[in-house]
């Protein structure tokens, strides 16, 4: 799923990419790699993608110094981290998150603001789905199991299904699939009797984890470094196009299905608070758009 909404935003930014040549090539701009002029009032500001329909590289740079902002110890790698990313931006996301992966292995930095938000939502109990894919970043805050339905998500298939099998009436099918078969763990599994099993499988889970903070938490900041990257592509298009009065478009926040950790951002900007625009935390999954007033 990841995989597919990384290649969605692979292609609305090529499909931007295109109109954004169209635009600039309509104000008489070209599309330029270097920094955004500043000074004069009215200077032409430079495309935010470049000939490959990628965000330039100084969009690149002001995301990576927006999110820098919120980590320690990562300013004397800035130049490398930007070099990674701009090296890797046309094979996607997950070819960058390796990158960056490479980049900090065994550099010393943390990201206050990551635990800040880890915090939170361990307090509201429920997590971002893009957290998900790193397991260290969620079981560092989670308590050990007291129940099937905590404990499930730590066993194998096949550990399921031999917990389960010596004991299942025989009246009853059999569950075959994994969801099937998780089902009927929580349902029909004795905590008594799974509890030691379950505690094991969660610390072994949890050590596991930990061995894989330092890739995990690199692979978030460039999964986070590019959704942001993606924003300043979007907010740019849409200050160019709002210059042109033959055209009107709006910013909206949009967010995957189900993911109620962006929904109330997601929310609050689409009401007219648009004082900040996505990602609002670490690995969230909200995101720009450009829609067509009628």
């Amino acid at each position: 799923m990841e995989e597919a909404r990384s290649g969605s935003d692979v292609c609305n930014v090529v499909l931007a990419g295109y109109v954004m040549q169209w635009l600039w090539r309509l104000f008489g701009r070209s599309p330029a790699d270097n920094e955004p002029a500043t000074g004069a009032a009215g200077a032409e500001r430079p495309s935010p993608v470049d000939g490959n329909f990628q965000p330039a590289p100084w969009v690149y740079g002001q995301a990576l110094d927006r999110v820098l902002e919120e980590t320690e110890g990562l300013g004397s790698v800035r130049e490398r981290l930007l070099d990674a990313l701009l090296q890797t931006a046309a094979r996607g996301p997950v070819a960058q998150e390796a990158a960056v992966g490479d980049c900090l292995a065994g550099w010393q930095w943390s990201w206050p603001a990551l635990e800040d938000w880890a915090e939170r939502f361990s307090f509201r109990g429920h997590w971002p789905n893009t957290w998900r894919r790193y397991p260290s970043l969620l079981l560092h805050h989670r308590s050990e199991p007291d129940s099937p339905a905590e404990a499930v998500q730590y066993f194998s298939y096949l550990e399921l299904r031999d917990i389960l099998k010596p004991s299942w009436p025989r009246s009853l099918p059999f569950p075959i699939k994994l969801e099937e078969l998780s089902s009927a763990f929580v349902e029909h599994a004795g905590w008594d009797m799974i509890r030691t099993a379950a505690v094991e499988k969660f610390r072994r889970h949890r050590e596991e984890a930990r061995s894989r903070e330092g890739r995990d938490r690199a692979g978030l900041l460039a999964y986070h470094l590019h959704a942001t990257a993606i924003s300043l592509v979007t907010y740019r298009q849409w200050e160019t196009i709002g210059a042109n009065r033959f055209l009107s478009y709006e910013l909206e926040v949009v967010c995957d299905e189900g993911e109620m950790a962006s929904v109330p951002f997601r929310d609050r900007f689409n009401a007219g608070r648009k004082d900040r625009i996505p990602p609002f935390f670490p690995g969230d999954c909200a995101r720009l758009r450009l829609s067509r007033r009628l």
